[in-house]
C-alpha cells in the first residue's frame, strides 16, 4: 500500500493523479486514465458513438482498454455499464446531459460519460 499523501510514499512505489476534471462518480478506482469530455445524452436509434462493446457492466477503465485496443480516438460508458466507441467528433449531438454517475452500476437512462481514448 502506498501511503500518498504522507512523507513517505514507500520504497519502488508511486503515486499518480489525474490532471483536469474528473468524471462524476470516479474516485480514481476503475478510473480511466484518459481525459473526460462530460456528460452527455444519448439515442438508442441514433447513437452519438456508434461503436457498441458487447455485454454489460464494462468498468470504465475497462471500455477505454477496449476502445483503444480498436484505435478508437473516443469511448464512453452508459446504461448499466454498456460501453460505446466512435472516431467521429460528434459525441454531443444530442446535448449535454446532468447527474451521470460515470463509474457507477448505472451511469443513468439515456446519458453517458465521454473520455478520450487515445492517450
Amino acid at each position: 500500500d502506498c501511503d500518498c499523501c504522507g512523507d513517505d510514499v514507500g520504497s519502488r512505489k508511486m503515486c499518480v493523479w489525474m490532471t483536469g476534471d474528473a468524471a462524476p462518480g470516479c474516485d480514481g478506482n476503475g478510473a480511466p486514465s484518459a481525459p473526460y469530455h462530460g456528460c452527455f445524452r444519448d439515442r438508442n436509434k441514433d447513437r452519438a458513438l456508434p461503436y457498441l462493446v458487447r455485454g454489460r457492466n464494462h468498468s470504465a477503465r475497462d471500455c477505454q482498454d477496449e476502445c483503444s485496443e480498436m484505435g478508437m480516438k473516443y469511448f464512453a460508458r452508459e446504461w448499466k455499464g454498456q460501453c460505446f466507441c466512435s472516431n467521429d467528433d460528434d459525441y454531443e449531438k444530442h446535448g449535454a446531459a446532468d447527474d451521470c454517475d460515470c463509474c457507477g452500476d448505472n451511469v443513468g437512462s439515456n446519458k453517458m460519460c465521454v473520455w478520450h481514448a487515445d492517450v
